[in-house]
């Protein structure tokens, strides 16, 4: 996949541009898990589809809540705007996460579920 070269190619785009470290390690995670998830698959060999499918993964089968998502969408948004240079339109079928507050009632929800009474 010549991962290590797409990788430093992030890294100087992102350090282009000047963000934070934070958000370099950040973009970087969920690229590498985006990545993983289609089996090593490159990038390039990929695209909105793939990209919708991997975030409503993240919301139907990892139950992360709408920032988290979202953080995960930008990363690979950037990857596709700013290193491949095919930007991605419109994400359609896109399913969102629920908010933060409903993550953390469902949370503890949950522990008093699992909390003997």
């Amino acid at each position: 996949m010549g991962k290590s070269v797409l990788l430093s190619k992030i890294r100087t785009e992102i350090r282009r541009k000047e963000m934070s470290y934070y958000t370099e390690q950040t973009y970087i995670g969920w690229i590498t898990r985006f990545i993983y998830y289609h089996n090593l698959e490159h990038p390039n060999n990929m695209g909105e589809q793939e990209v919708v499918e991997f975030l409503n993964y993240l919301v139907t089968d990892r139950d992360v809540p709408d920032f988290i998502q979202n953080q995960a969408q930008e990363a690979i948004q950037f990857l596709y705007r700013h290193v491949i240079g095919k930007p991605l339109s419109s994400l359609k079928g896109l399913i969102k996460g629920h908010t933060s507050h409903d993550y953390q009632s469902r949370s503890s929800n949950r522990k008093q579920q699992i909390t003997p009474s």
